[in-house]
């Protein structure tokens, strides 16, 4: 019996020396990609007063494997006492990389995605954190509904995984987003608000520096992957002119930067635009907060003036770590990132190759836009009215009326008799301080008592009489299309935009036929609102390609009744043309430049201008270029092309950033990850059997020792 049981005793320590040398084998089979780290505390943000920094909280995976992995599908689950949250993600993470999520874009300057919701979901006393891939399967999870193992709340030092798959408190206040898990904390430290810009990687770097000193392998990676984001394009120049000075500059260039402490070796960097070539750097060294221009001549890149994007590109990485795109390259103008807050790109009539960025925007011309009658009686005053003219830039305007006759007024809508008939030319200018546009207009003044052949606006008008000029009335519940220009017409139609918002003379309606507007010349409008079902009688014309029903007074204009608001149609940047004209359109896109009162919206089909009237309470500083955003507005003509007008803040919605997927997705990754997670599975419950094995073999041996003592 003896034997026996000392037989049964060496078995179970052969399996439990068995668990332990296979320990190795057992780690080794993590999971592709795992839960990294957590800012379950929040975040120390610049500018945020320091009772709400909890609210920025932040979360980072990690890609275990060699090859990109689509996270189309994947998602993460948090789940708390009252109700659980999700966090569909969308995106690639690249090989041996980083995927970070962060509850707000004040956090850090590169993310991956931005969940707004993701705020206050972290409970300070702890929860269970699961990453499910596309299938639902489990693919890494932690559950520390017991309280986080690592993480300091008041000193804002984040959770960080281990290599052997526990955590830790991060030796860095703010933690390593994108960078290598530090070696962990011994003691807290105070925070220190974390800055909206690459400053905050050479923070969280000197943090770094610090606790890995005792590891020099740890400091050298802390040290190149912070050098690595401190490398950006800064500035484009794409068309230099006929060079007519020596200072000026005579070859196209893209500028690097290196924002960080410490000299870089470009080795291995490369350049591109938006075909397949490519420019690999070689035995370049940028300093420390070197601007470097990189020529045209030594790249062999030449760059399209009509428009094209430039990327940069890591050492062995295929996917761009930046891309600019600009469109419409000016002559001896330079696309460059304005100095102060490195955030937004502009054109600038002063390149700056080597040297920091001054920004001088060129000027746009003022566009002219007034209405003025063909024909006028003798004696009989008018207004003319050039009141929605404006200018791109916003700078202010001088306006200067000839009237043909001797009269100059300084007026933007000035009124005006002639007191004898014949043609007169009217001139306007119109100055912004900087260049000068003059648009002319010939009409024709009539004796008294002298009719006029078409119903035209002013002071006095012409009542319809004759029964020919009647026979043209349509009683239709859209615009008339086959009459032409000038025929008396009514329509009925639903109030898009109220009067002066994106005019002063008229306002925009739609029905089944689409948008269109309606006009008085005197800006006598009635009282309206959104929606208002409208019938409007009046005359029928066309402006710059917009359908327009002329009225003569409020009268013209009835609301009977009040509709649902039309939502706008959806459409690609690319099928905005002059069809749509006067139609409220929707789309969604990222914004690549701003200029002036004008945003640039491109969805990767085309780009297309958005331009912020002045009375819709919209400025372009409430937009940052490389938003994506989601907008509704009226397509209008201009000499230029199309513009889309946005009527309120309501008519812009910001929406997340991971609308563009990068990378390839690597086939056999769902069926790849589904058979290691069920692996793991199998392991889980063999390490729970060699527990139960190994407690109750030392129960048997701890009774067999006492029989043996009481025996004795």
């Amino acid at each position: 019996m003896a034997k026996r049981g000392n037989k049964i005793i060496f078995t179970l320590l052969a399996i439990g020396l068995l668990f332990f040398c296979n320990q190795k084998f057992l780690q080794a089979e993590e999971p592709a990609i795992v839960i990294n780290e957590i800012a379950w505390m929040g975040t120390a943000v610049e500018g945020i007063d320091k009772e709400d920094w909890w609210r920025y909280e932040w979360l980072e995976l990690y890609n275990n494997t060699d090859a990109p992995i689509t996270l189309d599908g994947w998602k993460i689950e948090l789940f708390r006492p009252d109700i659980d949250y999700t966090i569909d993600l969308l995106g690639d993470i690249q090989a041996k990389s980083y995927f970070i999520i962060v509850a707000s874009d004040k956090i850090f300057s590169e993310y991956d995605k931005n969940y707004s919701n993701l705020t206050g979901k972290f409970n300070n006393s702890g929860q269970k954190v699961v990453l499910k891939d596309s299938q639902s399967t489990v693919v890494d999870s932690i559950d520390a509904s017991s309280g986080w193992p690592g993480g300091d709340r008041e000193s804002k030092q984040t959770m960080e995984r281990k290599s052997d798959g526990a955590w830790q408190t991060s030796a860095s206040v703010g933690g390593t987003p994108g960078r290598k898990n530090s070696p962990g904390s011994v003691a807290a430290k105070d925070p220190e608000p974390i800055a909206n810009s690459s400053e905050s990687s050479s923070d969280s770097q000197a943090d770094n520096e610090t606790a890995a000193s005792n590891d020099t392998e740890s400091e050298i990676l802390v040290l190149a992957k912070s050098s690595l984001s401190d490398i950006k394009i800064t500035e484009i120049f794409p068309r230099p002119k006929l060079v007519t000075k020596p200072d000026e500059v005579s070859e196209e260039f893209i500028e690097l930067y290196n924002s960080g402490s410490q000299d870089v070796d470009l080795t291995g960097w490369k350049l591109g635009d938006g075909t397949e070539r490519r420019y690999e750097l070689n035995k370049i060294i940028i300093k420390a907060e070197e601007y470097l221009p990189l020529w045209q001549k030594d790249m062999k890149i030449v760059l399209d003036n009509g428009g094209d994007s430039v990327k940069l590109f890591q050492p062995q990485k295929t996917t761009a770590s930046q891309t600019v795109k600009y469109k419409n390259a000016g002559e001896g103008v330079s696309y460059s990132l304005e100095p102060k807050e490195n955030k937004v790109w502009q054109w600038s009539e002063v390149p700056t190759p080597g040297k920091i960025n001054e920004t001088k925007l060129p000027n746009n011309p003022p566009v002219i836009v007034f209405d003025i009658q063909d024909k006028i009686t003798a004696g009989e005053t008018a207004i003319y009215d050039a009141s929605d003219s404006y200018d791109i830039d916003g700078d202010d305007l001088k306006f200067q009326w000839d009237f043909g006759d001797g009269v100059i007024l300084n007026l933007d809508s000035p009124e005006h008799t002639y007191f004898y008939s014949g043609s007169y030319t009217i001139k306007l200018t119109l100055n912004d301080g900087k260049t000068k546009v003059v648009k002319e207009k010939t009409i024709k003044v009539l004796k008294s008592g002298e009719e006029k052949n078409s119903d035209t606006p002013g002071k006095s008008s012409t009542n319809i009489k004759n029964s020919e000029t009647a026979k043209t009335v349509k009683k239709t519940n859209t615009l008339v299309k086959s009459t032409g220009s000038n025929a008396y017409a009514s329509a009925k139609g639903v109030v898009l935009v109220l009067p002066g918002i994106l005019a002063s003379q008229y306002f925009y309606a739609a029905n089944e036929d689409g948008g269109f507007q309606v006009y008085s010349y005197k800006k006598d409008f009635p009282k309206l609102a959104v929606g208002d079902l409208i019938s409007i009688s009046g005359t029928l014309s066309e402006v710059n390609g917009e359908k327009r029903m002329k009225t003569k007074s409020q009268a013209d204009i009835k609301v009977i009744g009040h509709e649902e608001i039309p939502a706008g149609e959806r459409l690609t940047c690319g099928e905005v043309n002059e069809d749509y004209a006067g139609k409220l359109i929707l789309l969604e896109g990222e914004v690549t430049q701003k200029k002036g009162q004008t945003i640039y919206l491109d969805d990767g089909t085309a780009e297309v201008a958005i331009y912020l009237k002045q009375n819709t309470g919209l400025t372009s500083g409430v937009i940052n270029e490389g938003e994506k955003i989601k907008i509704t507005g009226i397509v209008s003509k201009t000499s230029s092309g199309v513009q889309i007008l946005p009527r309120s803040m309501d008519d812009i919605i910001k929406s997340d950033g991971n609308a563009q997927v990068l990378g390839e997705k690597v086939a056999g990754d769902e069926w790849s990850l589904a058979e290691r997670n069920k692996k793991i599975e199998l392991i889980k419950y063999f390490l729970i059997l060699v527990g139960g094995v190994i407690i109750i073999g030392g129960g048997l041996l701890i009774r067999k020792v006492r029989n043996k003592t009481q025996g004795a």
